[in-house]
C-alpha cells in the first residue's frame, strides 16, 4: 500500500501521468549513459589487466570504448539529424489518374 501511495504522490507532484512518465524515461536514459561510461572505462581496465600491459591492446580497447561512449551519448543527435534529413526531402510527387478518351 505504501508503494502505491508513493507512486500516487509522485504523479501528483508532476501534475500528470505523461509528465511523470517522461521524467522517469529521462532518468533511465541518464542512468544508462552513466553506466555506459563506467562500462567503457572498466572494459579498458580489464583489457589492460588481461593483456598484462600490452599497449596495442590497451589503445585499441580504448578506441573501441570511446566509440561506444560517443554513440551512446550522441544517439539523440544522430536521430535528430536523420529526422531533419527526412523532413527536408521534397514531398513525393503524386499524379492524378486521368481517364483516357
Amino acid at each position: 500500500m505504501s508503494t502505491l501511495l508513493t507512486i500516487t504522490q509522485m504523479i501528483q507532484a508532476n501534475d500528470d501521468l505523461i509528465g511523470f512518465t517522461n521524467q522517469k524515461i529521462t532518468d533511465i536514459g541518464n542512468l544508462f549513459r552513466g553506466f555506459s561510461l563506467v562500462a567503457g572505462i572498466g572494459f579498458v581496465i580489464v583489457q589492460a589487466i588481461i593483456s598484462r600491459g600490452a599497449m596495442a591492446r590497451i589503445i585499441i580497447s580504448g578506441l573501441a570504448a570511446a566509440l561506444f561512449i560517443y554513440i551512446v551519448f550522441n544517439v539523440t543527435d544522430l536521430s535528430d539529424r536523420v529526422d531533419n534529413e527526412l523532413s527536408s526531402a521534397p514531398p513525393a510527387a503524386t499524379a492524378a489518374a486521368v481517364p483516357s478518351t
